[in-house]
């Protein structure tokens, strides 16, 4: 179970939101206010949206959860997409100045894909952290076959990239 406890304003215009799972904190997030004047909730009604997605249990949302626990902005506070109040907004705007060329050349999902299994994000990336995942998800059984755990990982990546560019336009962030 998935919670959100405030722990306190920087300055003049931000909060932290800590999440927790369990009693282990996951992740902080620094919400500007002026990021949500024309958002229509307040950045604690978006770090409680991000909680509840994080909660559900549908399946596909396994791999929502795993996205968003991925997004890491430490050590980007020198950038120019640097920006915390949404993370993925950030995570977009990071892959844009990255990859920006490459899907003006080969479009949004061959340069996601590229990106993603770079390692961008802290996704799971050896084989035994992906299907210890995947049997835990119910994407594959306690006994599966070498053919599918093969099939399983030959696809991750493609299935990251799909179900992120999902929840950037679930976000609004993007477009069609």
């Amino acid at each position: 179970m998935y919670t959100i406890h405030k722990i306190g304003d920087l300055n003049s215009g931000n909060w932290d939101y800590a999440i927790y799972k369990g009693r282990k904190q996951i992740c902080v997030l620094n919400m500007r206010i002026n990021g949500f004047h024309n958002s229509g909730i307040g950045p604690f009604e978006y770090a409680q949206k991000i909680v509840r997605a994080l909660n559900s249990e549908s399946p596909l949302n396994h791999w929502e959860k795993h996205l968003i626990n991925a997004i890491d902005t430490q050590g980007f506070e020198n950038c120019s997409y640097y920006q915390t109040e949404n993370p993925l907004k950030f995570a977009y705007d990071r892959f844009m100045s990255e990859k920006g060329w490459q899907v003006e050349r080969e479009g949004m999902q061959k340069a996601l894909n590229d990106w993603l299994s770079g390692l961008a994000l802290n996704v799971a990336f050896n084989n035994h952290e992906i299907l210890t995942l995947a049997k835990e998800w119910g994407e594959i059984n306690e006994t599966p076959s070498e053919s599918r755990e093969d099939y399983f990982l030959a696809h991750w990546f493609n299935n990251l990239t799909a179900t992120l560019i999902n929840l950037w336009k679930k976000d609004g962030i993007i477009i069609s």
